[in-house]
C-alpha cells in the first residue's frame, strides 16, 4: 500500500522504478518472493537518502567552492 500511494504522489522517474519493483513482486511466487524481498529492501535503503538528497540538498560543509581565508 506505501508503495502504491508513493507511486502516485511521486509521478516522476524514482516512481517508475517502483512501479517496475511492484509489478515483479506481484507477478512473483511466493517462494522467489521470499529470495528477491532482501533485494528490494536493499534498494530502498540505498535510494531514500540519494532522494532526500536531491531534494533537500547536501550540507555545505561537503560542497567544494571558494571558501575565504581570513
Amino acid at each position: 500500500m506505501a508503495t502504491v500511494a508513493l507511486i502516485g504522489t511521486r509521478m516522476d522517474v524514482y516512481a517508475v522504478l517502483y512501479g517496475i519493483w511492484l509489478c515483479v513482486l506481484v507477478i512473483m511466487k511466493r517462494e522467489k518472493l521470499a529470495k528477491i524481498w532482501g533485494i528490494y529492501q536493499m534498494f530502498i535503503v540505498m535510494l531514500v537518502p540519494i532522494q532526500y538528497a536531491m531534494a533537500v540538498g547536501l550540507p555545505p560543509g561537503l560542497c567544494i567552492g571558494k571558501q575565504l581565508i581570513y
